[in-house]
């Protein structure tokens, strides 16, 4: 194989990496250790690589340009993306795909018992019958899928045991217990 096809492969392998990262970003029910982020490093890192990215698309004849004049998309659309989309999609990739992926390596089983801040009371096809917990913000902390009767009587200050896999990056449920009642749900 010549170069250019192993850096073809590589960027391939690299964009489908990222790809799965994202999905795991945007549909696990893993809980991030919200502590990996106490010193800002993935905002540094974010802000970092926009500038980078802006720099970039300043100059006429950068591999940036060459991708958006291949698509013939205007100016105006390239600093939005960059500016808008870039970001966000570090974001998800930096402060819950790394860490989710991370943590499906390196989680033992364990227990923790949680208290709940309060109940979520939208449905929607990712979150029904869900609670958000105290300590935790409103994204990363909360436990969906609680049975309707457990739903309905449950309360803010309330807590539970969760049973799952825990590491230091975060932890992720399979099943809970009301510590009032003791009452086994899955």
């Amino acid at each position: 194989m010549n170069k250019k096809t192993i850096k073809s492969v590589i960027f391939f392998l690299s964009m489908l990496f990222i790809t799965y990262l994202m999905i795991l970003a945007g549909f696990s029910k893993t809980i991030v250790n919200e502590s990996l982020f106490n010193y800002y490093w993935t905002k540094i890192v974010i802000i970092a690589i926009l500038l980078y990215l802006l720099k970039t698309l300043l100059q006429e004849k950068s591999w940036l340009n060459k991708g958006f004049d291949y698509q013939n998309i205007s100016k105006y659309k390239r600093f939005l993306s960059i500016i808008v989309g870039v970001p966000l999609l570090l974001t998800l990739l930096l402060e819950r795909g790394i860490p989710i992926f991370l943590h499906h390596l390196f989680s033992k089983p364990s227990k923790k018992i949680v208290s709940i801040e309060k109940k979520i009371d939208w449905h929607s096809l990712y979150c029904n019958h869900g609670v958000v917990l105290k300590d935790y913000d409103s994204f990363n902390g909360r436990v969906c899928g609680l049975k309707e009767d457990v739903f309905h009587k449950v309360s803010s200050g309330d807590k539970i045991i969760l049973y799952g896999n825990s590491s230091i990056f975060g932890f992720d449920y399979d099943k809970y217990t009301m510590l009032k009642d003791n009452t086994k749900s899955q």
